[in-house]
Parts: C-alpha cells; structure tokens; sequence
C-alpha cells in the first residue's frame, strides 16, 4: 500500500476490529462504524492504531453534515479523540438557534440543533476539561434549555468542571432555578452540582429538599450536603438535624442496604464532627 506521509497515531484498537494506520481505510469507514470502533478503543486499548489527522478530517466533515445523526458523531467523536481545537466550532453549533422544520416542530422538535446535539456539545466539553466565559455563558443557557436531557447535563458538567467554575454566583443562581425544575433529573443534578459549586446561599434550598417526592433527589441533599460541609461551607450543624427530623427514607428496593441510607450514615459521622469542632 502507497505510503501518505508521516502518520499520527490513535491508540486503542482491539486486535479483533484492529486496522492499520491508512486514511484510506478510515476515509472508507461509515460514521457510526468509526464512532464504535474509536469507543472500543478507549475501552480496551490494544496494540494497533488508527490514522489521527484522518479521524480528525472526518470529524471536521462530519460536524458540517446536514444529517444531525452525523453531527451528533462528530459531536461526540471531538471528545473521544480529545480534538480540542474544534471546541469554538461545537460551541458555534450550540449557538445556532435555526429552528427545525415545521413538519418535526409539530411532533415535538424545537430547534435544528436537536436536543441529543445539544446535550452531547456539553458533555464534550466536560471531556475536553476545558472553562472559559463561553463555556461558562453556554452552559448557564442551557440551564434553561428546552430539553430536560441538556438542562441535566449542563447542570452535571458543571459539577465536573467544578475546580474551573469555583463559587460563581451566576453559576449558583442558575442552578437553583433548577430546584424547581418539573424533572427530578435535572433537580438530581442540580443539587449535585451546588455541593461543589454552591456558596452558603445554597444550603437553605439544599436542606428543603429532604422531604422532595423523589427518594434519588433526597439522596443527592444529602450528598451535597456532604459536600457542602467538607468544602467548610455548611458550619453549622443545627439546620442540618432540623432538616434530618423531617427526611423521609422508604424503602426503594430488596436490599436492605441501600444508596439513601449509605448517604445518612455518612452524614451522620460529618454532624459528629460538626459538633467536635
């Protein structure tokens, strides 16, 4: 075969769907086919490798394809092959606000940038590990997203982004809006996220959340208010065991160690040591 100059390398094929570093072959793949094949990569890493800068072309074309499920590839494959150059265009795409056709509108659809789209730009960015204000703006719009997916995932890579993000009161007011969300989802991951962002603003809404309808919500309180209380921004065990007295804990499953009471018998050593200090 024709050598096409110097090679720059993607580890991570398994033997069993192994190809050897050609742009050819990876010119010849179909999106989803080089998607799977990149994902199995990064699951279990072998010893053959793929073409970068060719994956790296095809990602380019991808996120220019008219067919949103080819976008969406290109979306996710940015973050897979850590393609941190294209961050500006995903946040373009995130952006625009073209709305779809009238046709998917009616059965639902909002904008041409589908909602999976949408939500798979902020998971990207959470993979690439990258904050800056445009981040920042685009994941504090999608706090108010139409799609209950976004609003959960900018809520969640926030969280993961928290070292970046640091106590931002744009931030925090952002995520407390979503306390009242109509999906415990974006409650869950909203209350995650303020126990590694959220100033003493945040505990108040935090402790009202022990007696919320959804055992998983109560549980992420409780999380958080772990969180809150190692950060040294809850000092004050007195609100929390008010809250406590009032926390409901069923049952969910069989088992008679579950997540919602693992969670109490943490917190219960943080209020030991609330009072100590």
């Amino acid at each position: 075969m024709q050598a096409h100059g110097p090679v720059r390398a993607f580890k991570g094929l398994t033997p069993s769907v192994a190809l050897t570093s050609s742009r050819d072959q990876v010119q010849n793949l179909s999106p989803f086919r080089l998607l799977s094949l990149v994902e199995k990569g990064k699951k279990r890493p072998g010893q053959e490798i793929l073409d970068l800068d060719a994956v790296r072309a095809k990602v380019r074309d991808y996120l220019r394809h008219e067919d949103w499920r080819i976008r969406n590839v290109g979306v996710k494959l940015v973050g897979l092959i850590d393609y941190r150059e294209m961050l500006p265009a995903l946040l373009g795409i995130w952006r625009d606000r073209t709305p779809d056709t009238f046709l998917r509108r009616l059965f639902g659809g909002d904008f041409r940038q589908v909602g999976f789209i949408r939500r798979n730009i902020l998971k990207t960015a959470g993979d690439l590990g990258l904050y800056s204000q445009e981040v920042k703006d685009a994941l504090r719009d999608a706090l108010t997203d139409p799609y209950y997916e976004v609003r959960s995932c900018s809520a969640a890579t926030l969280r993961r982004l928290a070292e970046q993000v640091g106590i931002d009161p744009e931030v925090e007011q952002g995520l407390l809006r979503c306390l009242r969300d109509r999906s415990f989802e974006v409650v869950m991951e909203a209350v995650l996220a303020l126990g590694k962002v959220g100033g003493a603003g945040a505990t108040k809404p935090v402790l009202d959340l022990y007696t919320h309808r959804n055992w998983r919500v109560r549980e992420a309180a409780l999380q958080t208010t772990h969180d809150l209380i190692e950060r040294g921004v809850l000092c004050d065990a007195k609100p929390v065991e008010e809250a406590l007295e009032n926390l409901f804990i069923p049952c969910p499953s069989f088992k008679p160690n579950f997540p919602l009471r693992g969670a109490l018998r943490d917190l219960a050593q943080d209020l030991i040591r609330l009072h100590q200090r």
